[in-house]
């Protein structure tokens, strides 16, 4: 086998193996959230009962159909003091209906993030996405449980949620996170292979 096929094979082989691991997402649903150590935003410093969720919270943007409330504390189980809602006091922002899909955007790139989060009953979607892409998506079945649902090892910047049930709203609270620290972005992987195969063909002409 030639020096320069042997030097592709290997560009390859690693490439692929990269984009696997940057493949291979994690998507959970506990009682608990993450494990090890990460940052919890509770919600409860806030501008006040159904204000718009906007950019109140350090490093965490929300899309305008969120909003702050504060009648849930205790309501469901790791559902405590402020939280999260796409509905306001006065309803949903559609008769009927409360608007989803909504946005978490993050200021950083993260690789883990897990939330409480409750919905009426039914299918709801989470996907996050790093810039425009899509990185993983999962479908779960969502409830008053007050369950964890999250994302692990792959970089993230912002979570996409589709909620389920017969009204579509939903409440989520204790926002655990942890920024991207070694995970290779796309972008990243894409230049290191460029870089391998490179090598193969200065390796070739030399020979």
């Amino acid at each position: 086998m030639s020096k320069f096929l042997g030097s592709t094979l290997l560009s390859v082989f690693i490439s692929t193996n990269l984009f696997a691991t940057q493949a291979q997402a994690t998507f959970f649903q506990n009682t608990s959230g993450l494990s090890g150590t990460f940052t919890t935003e509770t919600f409860d410093t806030n501008n006040g009962d159904s204000t718009p969720a906007g950019s109140q919270f350090t490093g965490l943007t929300f899309g305008p159909e969120n909003f702050v409330s504060d009648l849930f504390d205790g309501a469901f189980p790791n559902i405590t003091g402020s939280v999260i809602a796409n509905f306001t006091i006065l309803g949903c922002g559609e008769p009927g209906n409360c608007i989803t899909p909504t946005f978490i955007n993050f200021s950083s790139i993260m690789s883990d993030v897990a939330f409480a989060f409750v919905s009426d009953p039914g299918a709801s979607i989470f996907s996050a996405y790093l810039g425009a892409n899509p990185v993983e998506s999962f479908t779960a079945n969502t409830d008053y449980n007050g369950d964890f649902y999250g994302f692990t090892g792959i970089a993230f910047d912002s979570i996409r949620i589709d909620s389920g049930g017969s009204d579509s709203l939903y409440i989520l609270d204790n926002l655990q996170s942890r920024t991207a620290n070694g995970i290779p972005e796309p972008a990243s992987l894409a230049l290191l292979s460029l870089g391998l195969s490179g090598l193969g063909f200065v390796r070739r002409k030399k020979a």
